[in-house]
């Protein structure tokens, strides 16, 4: 089983994506701070739309800071993978829609979208499935919101690059295509991907 995220790794690097499928731990951890943004950012939109919604879901915090809320946990299998996922926060108005948010702490939105795309579609089309209303999605940076139309199928062409990123061979072929310096010095996983040492 892998979690949504992966999607924002395999567009940073497939050997990024096959560590994180792998289960490795990089040596960076969550800040404090960063969590303590999102836990903020989190309850804020939740009391934000109470008044409106017919229900709110809210991350309840499994990085370490509980935000007391209900969260909603999203799988399903895509081929031979199973991926699970939750959103920050999802609102259900009578309206009928839904309302996807996500919290990143990264400041360039344009960096931030797109990396966390296909992370946001797969819970668009996870909440439309269960619960049959079309999904306005929102991506929350320390900057700016960003308000975004998924598209409909980017999941099938990313599932394919992901079933071949869980191959290491294939994972380093994949990076070698898509190496950048400054990608391989920020990686939590660098210590240990040769791809960082060439």
């Amino acid at each position: 089983m892998s979690w949504a995220r992966i999607f924002d790794d395999l567009e940073v690097c497939p050997l990024r994506a096959y560590f994180s499928a792998m289960g490795k731990t990089g040596y960076l951890s969550y800040s404090r701070g960063g969590m303590e943004f999102q836990r903020s950012v989190i309850e804020g939109v939740k009391e934000t739309v109470r008044d409106w919604a017919r229900r709110v879901y809210a991350d309840p915090g499994t990085r370490g800071l509980r935000t007391k809320s209900l969260g909603i946990k999203l799988c399903a299998k895509l081929g031979e993978i199973v991926i699970c996922g939750r959103p920050d926060v999802v609102a259900l108005f009578d309206h009928p829609v839904a309302l996807v948010v996500e919290v990143v702490q990264t400041s360039n939105p344009k960096s931030a979208l797109k990396r966390s795309l296909i992370r946001l579609n797969f819970y668009s089309q996870g909440i439309h499935e269960l619960f049959g209303f079309p999904i306005s999605l929102s991506l929350l940076t320390p900057s700016e919101a960003l308000w975004v139309i998924a598209e409909k199928d980017l999941l099938s062409e990313k599932l394919n690059a992901l079933e071949s990123a869980l191959d290491y061979g294939k994972a380093i072929e994949m990076a070698k295509r898509k190496r950048r310096e400054e990608t391989c010095a920020n990686c939590i996983y660098r210590r240990e991907c040769k791809m960082s040492l060439v």
